[in-house]
């Protein structure tokens, strides 16, 4: 008769049963006995497994409930119960019995520990589990969130996107339909906004934008809205508003955020905007044409000037589709060799020589229209196209000034190349060196032509630039000086050379005495600081007289000669000087007197 040992998992005290050899038996028998023996233990009021020589358990109703278990269902060794048994390794009183050779023995496990193990962990695992669910919950929920945000808010300025934006434009288009009411679209652009990038880095831009964007959210109310659409452009929807006062007063206030400076690194920015406005449904019923109409109305406002707010007009739509017409034009000018240059002679008013001429694009489209610099230019810089455009001018430049070596030239003459600074992008100074020196020319012979706003904006940007270019020999020329906002103190941190006074002040001192005497006093300012001045817009003898006597250095303009050919320039060159003693002494004209039209 064998001695079993039996724990109850719920009486820590140990209990020895004597078990009749007639139950021994049946639990020696087969699976049937086994289970026999699994109801023997229940009988006896124990929780507890049994094992047989293939390491089958058979637990009882107490223990199997614990497991989920039917009372004698076998527990085969590669159960997942069973697996945890063995992967806890809690204390038992008794390993998984070792079968005898002879067979004889059977074990049956103590399970107090394991069972008391299983309902903790069990307990542990289910609290653990709640609080999994609520965390996975609650990051789902900030994940939907953060996904939402990204998607209806710009991620630079937190302003609503273009996405939000267009839904919101919709929404807007329906409520006033239904409520028979009037809205507006206020398309916004930031001025000359890629020369800060192009300048001063991206980063900067992007800080500048934040500080703008700011600003902007100030202004609307909460049923209003104010979004960015990227880059530089920004839209406002003002709802129940249509009449033309209102959405004026809007843009006054948002022109009058933008007059404040913004101080940056140490740097004081000025940002400027223009804005075009559309109505709903006086100029379109559907968000693309309001915010089509609306673009078309900003690009006018930007003709206007700087802060200025353009309204849609139908002759807008043909500007629009004439500029959409260009665009698309310009990307096959090149290739079909419409563009071509010309030269204006620039001419000492001391001695009367040419002592420079300025390289000036033209564009024949298909060989037959002429499209003014002051229409196709600024398309080319806003496509991007201007990079290509100029690295064309600098080489046909220096192609056709090569034919120069050997002529009469004064020393100091230079070859003028007008650059934007949107050109940056794809001309270094290095860039401009090496196209210069790829054409066995001397940068001594070069000049390059910026204007005065682009110094200014850019002064950080462009001060290697220009100092580069300068050490190589390169001289710096101010373009339409006086009708900027920068000035001659400004300058003197930069290896600037010279300055073209506007020819509007050359055309007005006829008129203005003030006009007169301020152009007198940056002739001065100029002197003192060592440039050299060059005035645009000559057209009369008694200028060059006013001018020679205010100590101007150079005439430029339709009195001389208009811009031509590079084989005209090259005969004038070999040509005599002009008589600048007979222009001396030209009467003043009187009050009246018109000039040439077209001037240069």
């Amino acid at each position: 008769m064998q001695t079993l040992q039996v724990r109850d998992c719920l009486d820590p005290s140990a209990r020895r049963v004597r078990v009749d050899e007639r139950y021994r038996d049946l639990a020696e028998a087969d699976v049937e006995g086994m289970r026999a023996f699994a109801v023997f233990a229940e009988n006896g009021g124990f929780a507890g497994l049994v094992t047989d020589r293939q390491a089958t358990l058979f637990p009882s109703r107490r223990f199997g409930d614990l497991l989920a278990r039917r009372q004698g269902e076998a527990l085969r060794p590669d159960d997942d119960a069973v697996r945890a048994l063995h992967r806890m390794r809690v204390a038992v009183q008794a390993h998984l019995p070792v079968i005898e050779p002879d067979g004889t023995y059977l074990g049956v496990i103590s399970v107090q520990s394991v069972l008391a193990e299983l309902v903790r962990r069990a307990e542990i695992y289910r609290q653990e589990r709640e609080v999994l669910v609520e965390q996975l919950e609650a990051e789902r929920e900030s994940l939907r969130a953060q996904y939402l945000h990204l998607a209806y808010y710009d991620s630079l300025t937190g302003l609503p996107n273009r996405q939000l934006f267009q839904e919101r434009l919709n929404h807007a288009i329906v409520q006033s339909s239904r409520r028979g009411t009037e809205f507006s679209l206020l398309f916004l652009d930031l001025n000359r906004f890629k020369d800060v990038n192009d300048t001063l880095g991206h980063s900067f831009g992007d800080r500048l934008l934040k500080v703008v964007a700011e600003r902007f959210s100030k202004l609307v109310s909460e049923t209003d809205l104010v979004a960015r659409l990227g880059g530089d452009e920004f839209t406002f929807i003002l709802h129940d508003t249509g009449d033309v006062d209102t959405v004026n007063a809007t843009a006054r206030r948002i022109f009058d955020e933008l007059a404040e400076p913004i101080a940056l690194d140490g740097i004081q920015s000025y940002v400027s905007a223009s804005i075009g406005v559309s109505r709903y449904p006086a100029d379109g019923v559907t968000a693309e044409a309001l915010v089509m109409n609306a673009d078309a109305a900003m690009y006018r406002a930007k003709e206007d000037g700087i802060g200025a707010c353009h309204f849609f007009s139908p002759k807008l739509h043909d500007r629009m589709l004439n500029r959409l017409d260009i665009s698309n034009a310009l990307h096959r000018a090149l290739e079909r060799e419409e563009f071509s240059l010309v030269w204006q002679p620039q001419v000492s008013l001391t001695s009367g020589v040419i002592v420079g001429a300025e390289v000036l694009l033209r564009w024949n489209r298909d060989g037959v229209k002429a499209v003014s610099p002051a229409e196709f230019v600024p398309i080319a810089e806003e496509t991007g196209m201007i990079g290509a455009i100029g690295d064309w001018v600098l080489h046909e430049t220096c192609r056709h000034a090569s034919r120069l070596e050997g002529l009469p030239l004064a020393c100091d003459f230079r070859i003028a190349v007008n650059f934007s600074p949107m050109q940056l992008r794809w001309h270094k100074e290095k860039s401009v060196l090496r196209t210069i020196h790829e054409h066995g020319l001397d940068c001594r012979r070069f000049k390059i032509e910026l204007t005065e706003n682009s110094l200014f904006l850019n002064k950080e940007g462009m001060a290697e630039f220009v100092r580069e270019l300068g050490a190589a020999g390169v001289a710096i020329s101010v373009d339409d000086f006086g009708t900027g906002y920068s000035n001659l103190s400004s300058l003197k941190h930069l290896p600037v050379s010279e300055l073209k006074i506007d020819r509007s002040f050359i055309h007005d001192m006829q008129a203005s005495h003030s006009d007169k005497q301020l152009v007198l006093a940056m002739i001065g300012m100029a002197q003192m600081l060592g440039l050299r001045v060059v005035a645009e817009g000559v057209e009369h003898p008694w200028q060059v007289a006013v001018l020679k006597d205010f100590g101007c250095d150079i005439g430029q303009g339709y009195l001389f000669s208009r811009p031509v050919a590079f084989d005209e320039l090259v005969r004038r060159l070999e040509a005599p000087p002009f008589d600048v003693r007979a222009m001396l002494s030209a009467p003043y004209p009187p009050p009246g007197q018109t000039a040439l039209a077209g001037a240069a």
